[in-house]
């Protein structure tokens, strides 16, 4: 019965707290470079109740890495977790 409460816990532990923590550890070693925003957009949206309000952020950037170009447009806050336009 322990071990059907402790293994979730540990699961989402490890997404919400080790992972970004390890990506941040690491990121000091990533190679710096330049991008471009292509587009972007903020808007607030209502609740389901019609009371609480959420932001939402849309960005498309450009950069280039290892001689290739990459377009994206997701915000990756949780190592795996992105935030993606609909």
């Amino acid at each position: 019965m322990f071990l059907m409460f402790l293994v979730p816990s540990l699961i989402a532990t490890w997404y919400v707290l080790a992972v970004p923590l390890w990506g941040l550890a690491t990121s000091h070693q990533w190679q710096q470079t330049e991008c471009e925003v292509l587009q972007s957009n903020t808007q607030t949206s209502r609740g389901t109740d019609g009371k609480t309000t959420s932001p939402t952020l849309e960005i498309t950037y450009r950069y280039e890495y290892a001689g290739r170009i990459h377009v994206v447009d997701d915000i990756d806050f949780f190592g795996g977790f992105a935030v993606r336009r609909p």
